[in-house]
This record gives structure tokens, sequence and C-alpha cells, in this order.
């Protein structure tokens, strides 16, 4: 199977983005929606070979807890279109919900589809803080998944502009220490969309490349500190503030990842 259908659609989707003509052609989009559940299930299999942790509780769960909305939530549009012009799923044992440990695989028209990892965004500095400490305290195994040249390439994320409190400028990780994203992106583009096959196959091989830098930052957001001195009022701070990938206000599926 092809992905023609899914790119015209998505490509006239990004032309006519309203409500009318979504719900005048609601008949096509359950079509090509059908189409990226098939593809969704692929990439799934490779996954789970690719992340075997993953793979029991992945191979029980339905498309849908993989794919997202293609509908925004409007509160928090910002005065966007209604719709995502992209169709995108996140494999993890979690579905979508669980998107810093999963496989990000987007597919935009116009060479904008992409494969991504990592940690887009945190609820809170605490948690913020200590995946740069993880990534201090394991330097010589982060610095090894760095080498890829290849790795290395697909590297993003917004910095600041200086050391964060709590970690010198000599740190020889400082410039991921000062990281407030770690993300892998592998960009696809429209003419490598040939046939389902193929792409999922050049997913997998991206997915077994990425695949140390996923776990290392699903290692990091699970990763405990050792304790130290803290004042009443930091202790609780950590208390309420829950570690993850999503803003807790709202759903993952509200993100334009």
């Amino acid at each position: 199977m092809s992905f023609q259908n899914i790119l015209s659609y998505l490509a006239d989707l990004e032309l006519h983005n309203n409500r009318a003509w979504f719900h005048e052609t609601h008949k096509r989009y359950e079509s090509v929606k059908k189409e990226f559940e098939s593809f969704t299930m692929m990439l799934v299999e490779h996954a789970a070979e690719t992340a075997p942790e993953m793979a029991d509780k992945m191979k029980q769960l339905k498309p849908g807890r993989f794919i997202y909305r293609t509908a925004r939530d409007m509160r928090y549009a910002g005065g966007r279109p209604p719709y995502k012009t992209w169709f995108a799923c996140a494999l993890s044992d979690e579905g979508r919900e669980k998107t810093a440990m999963s496989f990000y695989v987007q597919i935009e028209p116009h060479d904008r589809s992409e494969i991504g990892v990592g940690v887009w965004f945190t609820d809170n500095r605490s948690t913020t803080d200590r995946i740069r400490r993880y990534i201090q305290t394991h330097a010589d195994e982060f610095a090894h998944i760095m080498a890829d040249e290849e790795v290395q390439s697909w590297f993003c994320g917004e910095r600041v502009s200086r050391p964060p409190k709590g970690f010198s400028a000599d740190d020889p990780m400082i410039e991921y220490i000062k990281c407030k994203q770690w993300m892998l992106l592998y960009r696809i583009p429209d003419s490598a969309l040939t046939d389902f096959e193929s792409t999922a196959a050049l997913c997998r091989h991206v997915f077994e490349k990425m695949n140390p830098f996923r776990r290392f930052f699903a290692q990091a957001l699970l990763w405990q500190p050792p304790v130290v001195q803290e004042d009443e009022a930091q202790q609780e701070e950590i208390k309420e503030q829950s570690v993850g990938f999503w803003p807790t206000a709202r759903s993952a599926d509200d993100w334009d990842f």
C-alpha cells in the first residue's frame, strides 16, 4: 500500500483547514485514517522487536492507543486552525500516553515527515534538573551514545545561554546540560514515502539507531538522585509535581508534536 491517499488528503486538509470541509469529507478522512492505522501496526511490530521490554504490552494495544487525534483541543490552540495537517503515532507499551519513552513517527506532506525520540517537554524544573544531573553522572554512557555521527546529526533541542544553577561551565557535558529539550529527529522526504513496507523498514532502521538514546532518557526520567539537604518547601514542591513528558494540565493529544 502506498502513501498517496494519505499525503493527498493531508495536503488538501492544509488548504481547507476548517470544520465545514472536514465534515463534508469525513468519509475520506475515515478511509485514510484506517490506512494510517494499518501502517501504525506495522511500526508496532518493528518497535516491539527493537525494544523487547515493551513488546508484550504494545502488542495488546489497539491502533487508537498509539495514534494522536487530528482535531486540536481549541482551548489550547492559540488561534491555530482546528486540525493538525499530519498523522502521528507514539509507540510505547502505554501508547501515546508514555511519549518520552516512545518512538514517534509523523507523516506529513511537503517533506515534513519525521521519526523522533526523546524529551520534548518536562512539566517542572525539578524534572529538567534531574535529567541534567543524570547526564552529568552518566557522562561516559551518554558520550558513547552521542559518539555516533549519525545520531549526533539528528540531535536537537533548545538550550539556555548560561550553565543552569548548580552546574559548572567546566563540566564536559555542559552543552547537553544546558539543554531544555533532548531529542533526535530524522526527517523523511516525500520521495522516501513510497510503500508502507519500505517506509516501515526505514523506520525500523532508524528505531535501532535511536534506541540507546531513547532508553537513556527513559532511565533519566525514572532516576532518583541521591538525597541532598533541602528545605521543607522544596520537598513539598517535588512531591506535588509529577515526573513526566507532558504538562499535567493537558493531554498528550493536545500537543503539536
